[in-house]
């Protein structure tokens, strides 16, 4: 039986499409598999053989499929930062279930070298230098990105203890707390009542079974722990109240020409909020870095002379000798910093503030160490080689930020805070 032009026309797009769909089905049934245009293109030959489309259609259909097939083959290109990243937050995501939970923890700890560590530290520590002097949408965004990490780390140690925490919702008030932070400050004191509200509102109607005292328990510790204490270093970083009138880094001396030309080639250097950030966040290392060292050389009374069992407990490693080599180092730290900033009597408000700054960092990391004892590992995570997750390495950082706030403005050097 013969055929029209118009049938034998349409019997070639026919066979062209479900040529197309039958390559599309295999390339995303077996996506490793080497991808294979030979079925479009006969489609596209026998229609040309057929002579009832227009060549040019033919050409473009031919080249169309070559260059999407040529496209489905070729990867698009990898950031290591930004892969590791999004590999490390698909881990976490998926670790939904008590077993799933504790198959992916890994201690860092075992097989790594005092050299990793330092190299990851001062890797970090020239990373946040940098963040520290970004616009105050990029630090607000680093935050960010950060807390939502160590949030999900949190919570892969309560799902190891049977908990079902409300992940999604206290991560979406996690993103709402660090825009509030960063935008409008004045309301920032309203995230943690108003995201406890709307995370309670999914639970009862969301969710098909009642939660639990632990999910419930859980949950809220998650959005105040890792994100909303967090958020008070967006709203210290970016207040409106900081001026550009701080003192250089270095207002005399020797380095006095050099703080000036790296100023006037990254002008947030004379920011006095990224001054004051930076330096806090500094001596909340150095009473780290103090801490251990100090304990490993003098350390020989553990924290239970103190009467304090369960910080012994949490942490037995821990000693008093370690803890006072720490406020020592913070003390000094922050002295230096506080001269460096023009601060009024720098020797006893540095000092004294650096002290504090060295309590709360202690303070973090006895919180985070009760917490990983009780799930029963070591580490939160394995994102930076030697030193864990990002809930190990910001644990000491938490408590910081809301006492900075109300101190620091009171303390800076005369035009740097002005209301």
């Amino acid at each position: 039986m013969r055929r029209s032009g118009r049938q034998k026309t349409a019997h070639a797009a026919v066979a062209l499409a479900l040529a197309c769909a039958q390559t599309a089905a295999l390339s995303l049934t077996t996506p490793h598999a080497k991808p294979c245009r030979t079925s479009a293109l006969r489609a596209a030959v026998v229609s040309d053989e057929l002579g009832h489309l227009d060549k040019k259609v033919v050409g473009a259909l031919r080249f169309d499929g070559m260059i999407a097939f040529d496209r489905r083959r070729r990867r698009l290109p990898r950031v290591p930062v930004v892969s590791k990243y999004a590999e490390y937050v698909g881990e976490l995501w998926r670790a939904d279930e008590a077993s799933t939970a504790r198959s992916d923890v890994v201690e860092v700890g075992r097989g790594t070298t005092l050299a990793t560590r330092v190299t990851t530290g001062v890797g970090l520590g020239l990373l946040f230098t940098y963040w520290t002097m970004v616009p105050n949408w990029a630090f607000a965004l680093g935050m960010l990105l950060q807390a939502l990490v160590a949030q999900l780390e949190y919570f892969r140690m309560a799902i190891i203890r049977g908990a079902r925490p409300a992940r999604r919702i206290v991560m979406a008030a996690s993103i709402a707390a660090m825009a509030v932070a960063a935008g409008a400050p004045a309301l920032h004191e309203l995230v943690f009542p108003v995201g406890a509200t709307w995370m309670m509102l999914w639970l009862c109607l969301m969710r098909k079974h009642a939660s639990s005292i632990q999910d419930i328990s859980t949950s809220l510790m998650g959005l105040f722990y890792t994100a909303y204490l967090p958020s008070f270093w967006v709203r210290l970083r970016c207040a409106p109240e900081w001026t550009m009138a701080a003192a250089n880094l270095a207002p005399e001396g020797a380095f006095a020409s050099v703080a000036a030309a790296a100023a006037a080639h990254v002008p947030l250097l004379r920011h006095a909020g990224a001054q004051a950030v930076w330096w806090t966040a500094l001596t909340v290392a150095v009473s780290d870095i103090g801490a251990y060292f100090g304990g490993k050389r003098f350390g020989r009374h553990s924290l239970a002379a103190l009467g304090l069992g369960a910080a012994a407990e949490a942490s037995p490693n821990k000693t008093i000798e370690g803890a006072i080599s720490g406020f020592g180092a913070a003390g000094l730290c922050f002295g230096l910093g506080a001269r460096a900033m023009g601060w009024p009597l720098w020797p006893l408000s540095g000092v004294g503030f650096g002290v504090t700054i060295a309590m709360l960092a202690l303070l973090g990391d006895l919180t985070a160490s009760m917490l990983k004892r009780d799930a029963g590992v070591k580490d939160f995570g394995h994102l930076f080689p030697g030193h864990g997750g990002v809930l190990d390495r910001l644990d000491g950082y938490f408590f910081v930020a809301p006492v900075a706030l109300v101190l620091l403005p009171r303390l800076v050097a005369p035009g740097a805070w002005v209301p």
